[in-house]
């Protein structure tokens, strides 16, 4: 095994609510429903900043940036990953595999542009960036649409 190279899981939950924004990947979707956080609830991007510092043996987003501190408040999340990227800069993204759950509305329309913000925030390639997106077929909280959540893998490699 390549010692140099690290894996990281991430994972984040929000609350659903109406008439509130729902954002993923940076990309705000078109939805009744909208997630409900300290920052702009952006699961997708979150879990993917627990994914890396997990790989890069940090602590988690909320020793980071914790929600007790109003700067992060109504954050863009993509600015927390950018901070996220500073934090482990001894370590290079390899790739990003992803799941994001969430019963409506449909993403794979915004699949290409979610890929887009997150390769350029990253400083990689939307070809090491895959995103799946998920359904519960109407079971749990997120199938009775009261949350979403989203799932982040890495594969970090330390620069030498």
């Amino acid at each position: 095994m390549n010692q140099k190279q690290r894996v990281g899981i991430g994972y984040d939950v929000h609350k659903l609510e109406k008439n509130a924004d729902l954002i993923i990947g940076g990309v705000k979707i078109k939805s009744t429903y909208g997630s409900v956080s300290h920052s702009d609830g952006d699961a997708l991007t979150h879990a993917i900043i627990d994914a890396l510092l997990g790989a890069s043996n940090k602590r988690d987003i909320g020793y980071y940036f914790p929600p007790s501190d109003l700067k992060y408040k109504n954050i863009n999340s993509l600015k927390l990953l950018e901070n996220t990227l500073k934090i482990t800069k001894d370590f290079r993204t390899i790739n990003l595999d992803c799941i994001v759950v969430l019963q409506s509305p449909k993403l794979s329309g915004y699949r290409e542009k979610i890929q887009e913000n997150l390769a350029n925030i990253c400083k990689i390639s939307q070809e090491q960036i895959n995103i799946k997106f998920k359904t519960e077929e109407f079971l749990g909280f997120t199938g009775n649409m009261q949350g979403i959540k989203a799932i982040a893998m890495c594969l970090l490699e330390k620069i030498t």
